[in-house]
């Protein structure tokens, strides 16, 4: 074989044998996968293990990770105006489900003008149950527990570039809008989530508005008896009171018979909307609410 035996021996340590032997061998066409292009992202996962080695597996990656151990905790993230290219989702969590909260953060997202692709994690064994959900998430994908890197590597290659915090191409829109009085307006909602999105709309719209929230018909009705607000931005199921029966009651107090009510609902129950504007609310917005559907509210009931 073109090669030679070599000993090493020594008493009562025993004997080394070596060789040098050179052979012919095929070239490996593997190689390591292009650098991505995700640099940021935001792990959902109430496991804290799962968090970890998803953490590691990204940094070996250079992509930089923000951790949350459920649904709200990432919104609170998103709320503080972080941005990623991607984000990871665990399916099953306490609090907030992994499908609500990308609904959550979606419409946060949308209210920045911006997208970015989600990573839905789930077992294996409720594949085919949350499938179809997922597909009909836009930019969505799903990977199975357990999470190997190669299997993660392949899904962030699949992340479409070119929605990776993209600028949604809309019309240039103001930040602001100046309106002739000073906003004072009640947010009525029993979902926190919602209310804290909504607050952040009504302020992006107006840094100077003054907001009241309740959490139900009746502290809506009750912080109406207080003082008289500019407009009332009213859910219409809740418990209770529910918004259609509160604003039945605020229209009796003196000096709202003419100030703008708001339905709020994410029904679609025939007929609905037309209670609520028997109820006397004004006018009527599907949920999750838009900021530029609100923006046409305000302008349409508050002068500009």
């Amino acid at each position: 074989m073109g090669s030679h035996l070599s000993l090493n021996s020594e008493i009562d340590s025993g004997s080394v044998f070596f060789f040098d032997l050179t052979v012919p061998y095929e070239k490996s066409e593997w190689k390591e996968e292009d650098e991505t292009a995700i640099k940021t992202a935001l792990v959902v996962d109430d496991n804290e293990s799962n968090r970890i080695i998803l953490e590691h597996m990204l940094t070996y990656k250079n992509i930089k990770s923000t951790l949350a151990s459920n649904g709200m905790e990432a919104l609170d993230i998103m709320l503080k105006g972080e941005r990623f290219d991607v984000i990871l989702m665990d399916y099953h969590m306490p609090i907030m489900s992994g499908l609500e909260t990308i609904e959550k953060i979606k419409g946060l997202l949308n209210q920045r003008k911006e997208i970015a692709p989600f990573i839905v994690l789930s077992s294996s064994s409720e594949e085919l149950d949350i499938l179809t959900s997922v597909r009909k998430i836009e930019n969505t994908h799903l990977l199975l527990k357990p999470i190997k890197s190669h299997d993660l590597y392949k899904t962030l290659k699949k992340v479409d570039r070119s929605t990776v915090l993209e600028i949604i191409q809309d019309q240039p829109e103001k930040d602001s809008h100046a309106f002739a009085r000073e906003l004072d307006v009640l947010l009525v909602d029993d979902n926190p989530v919602n209310m804290v999105l909504n607050n952040r709309i009504m302020k992006s719209l107006a840094p100077n508005i003054h907001l009241t929230e309740a959490a139900n018909g009746l502290q809506a009705l009750e912080e109406c008896r207080k003082k008289q607000f500019s407009l009332i931005i009213m859910d219409v199921q809740m418990p209770i009171m529910s918004g259609i029966e509160a604003t039945q009651h605020i229209r009796m107090l003196s000096g709202y018979q003419h100030i703008p009510i708001i339905g709020v609902t994410a029904g679609n129950v025939l007929g609905e909307k037309e209670k609520c504007l028997e109820s006397g609310m004004n006018d009527f917005l599907p949920k999750p609410i838009r900021r530029a559907d609100l923006l046409e509210v305000l302008k349409k009931y508050i002068s500009v």
